[in-house]
């Protein structure tokens, strides 16, 4: 399968990807009633705003003419995975805002979906990663997975604290 995306298309669905969860944590930590919780969405919210901030400096530095090439893909694997994510089959990167919090969801669920945007990303990174052109910008985009693999760290020890019911 041949899907071609050239850099500045990656960024803008990367950036979109940060705002989306930015959008979820916020959104999440206006509801929260426990402060532990409040606490940790808001700096996952802060956390993926700098991400944000990140992917617009690479969107801007990818404007040579040679980054406006599509990123090499041999074998196509990361084009399945890119063009997943843009046809929204994993998750809708077009949304404004990410997941609805509604209010009614508990801090449980509202742990395991972040859980899962968290990976998706990193699967999405990963891709992109495997795409670039060049070893500056595979280390700039996994030093963002790294952080995100933190993000999915810090979840999954929250969730597992507020199973055993300590979140203070």
């Amino acid at each position: 399968m041949d899907a071609c995306f050239n850099p500045q298309e990656i960024a803008r669905i990367a950036k979109r990807i940060e705002a989306n969860g930015a959008s979820f944590y916020r959104g999440a930590a206006e509801r929260a009633d426990d402060p532990f919780a409040k606490e940790l969405l808001e700096n996952l919210a802060s956390m993926e705003e700098e991400h944000h901030r990140r992917f617009g400096d690479l969107e801007t530095r990818w404007t040579s003419p040679e980054s406006l090439e599509t990123f090499f893909d041999p074998d196509g694997d990361a084009s399945k995975v890119l063009t997943a994510f843009a046809d929204g089959k994993i998750f809708d990167v077009y949304s404004e805002t990410g997941p609805p919090v509604t209010g009614k969801e508990t801090l449980e669920e509202i742990l395991e979906t972040a859980l899962g945007m968290e990976k998706d990303s990193v699967v999405f990174y990963l891709s992109i990663q495997a795409c670039a052109k060049t070893g500056q910008d595979r280390e700039r985009i996994g030093e963002i997975i790294q952080e995100e693999m933190k993000h999915i760290t810090l979840l999954g020890d929250a969730l597992e604290r507020h199973r055993k019911g300590d979140c203070s």
